[in-house]
């Protein structure tokens, strides 16, 4: 009985976790700090901020640290690097450029089964405001958009993600171009 109960709860707990639509506004759970690493096209580094903690529930995650948290990004599924998939290594390259060595501020969306944390990454760099990594990436061409069960209405959080991956197509940037990646990552 008490093994049942715990697959229910891990069954609800990845449910959760990779659920459409972030959480309400009063339940965000976030952290700040900066990007010491960049893996792929959808999962970064975080050394955090003196201070920061990741709270409860997901502190407890695999990959997450008392001073860093492995942070893959919410609503992208960008092409493999080590696999050579088309446009793997401008994904990286693209998001290397944009948050390396920059400041982030992580709203926790899940805890995905392969560890670390999910999270809405927003990038400052210092000159203009903070920028949605994962939307730049959309919008660059470099990403597919990939949240379970999301609403594509523009007003709500994923609906963004869906309109910048629809420009993409249509204009036929990065991976939904007919021409090869190249130069995408110096933009």
């Amino acid at each position: 009985m008490k093994l049942a109960i715990r697959a229910i709860l891990v069954s609800l707990g990845f449910l959760l976790a990779v659920s459409g639509e972030a959480p309400a506004a009063d339940s965000k759970l976030m952290f700040t700090g900066v990007v010491d690493s960049v893996t792929d096209g959808g999962l970064i580094r975080v050394i955090l901020n003196e201070g920061q903690k990741i709270q409860s529930p997901y502190n407890t995650c695999s990959k997450v640290y008392s001073t860093m948290a492995w942070v893959r990004l919410y609503a992208v599924h960008a092409p493999d690097p080590v696999k050579r998939e088309l446009c793997g290594k401008e994904a990286k390259e693209f998001l290397k450029n944009m948050a390396q060595g920059k400041s982030v501020k992580v709203e926790i969306i899940g805890c995905p089964p392969n560890g670390g944390v999910t999270g809405v990454v927003m990038v400052d760099d210092g000159f203009t405001a903070s920028r949605d990594a994962s939307l730049e990436l959309i919008k660059a061409g470099l990403s597919k958009v990939a949240i379970p069960g999301a609403s594509t209405d523009p007003s709500k959080l994923t609906g963004k993600y869906f309109e910048a991956e629809k420009s993409a197509m249509m204009e036929g940037r990065g991976i939904w171009g007919k021409k090869k990646c190249s130069g995408i990552a110096k933009r």
